[in-house]
């Protein structure tokens, strides 16, 4: 199923273990990029339901996981070389 434009989709993370993970994942479709979307539900003294959400592009991911993946293979490069 194709996402439409500046629609989304939240799930239940099963697998949090720490505070720190979110409650909730899921994608979304923005501006012609798709996202990851993360969500915590917080509460307060005050207000009881406290969405706070993270929204990261999966194209900027992609690249920082494309440069540590080439600085690892240059660095095994680099110790192969030096034998």
């Amino acid at each position: 199923m194709e996402q439409k434009e500046n629609t989304g989709v939240l799930f239940k993370n099963d697998f949090k273990k720490t505070e720190k993970q979110p409650d909730y994942k899921g994608s979304c479709f923005i501006k012609g990029e798709k996202m990851e979307i993360s969500a915590w539900l917080n509460e307060s003294k005050v207000v009881k339901n406290i969405w706070a959400y993270n929204f990261q592009s999966l194209i900027k991911q992609r690249l920082k996981l494309d440069m540590v993946t080439s600085q690892r293979t240059m660095r095994i490069f680099r110790s192969n070389t030096d034998c």
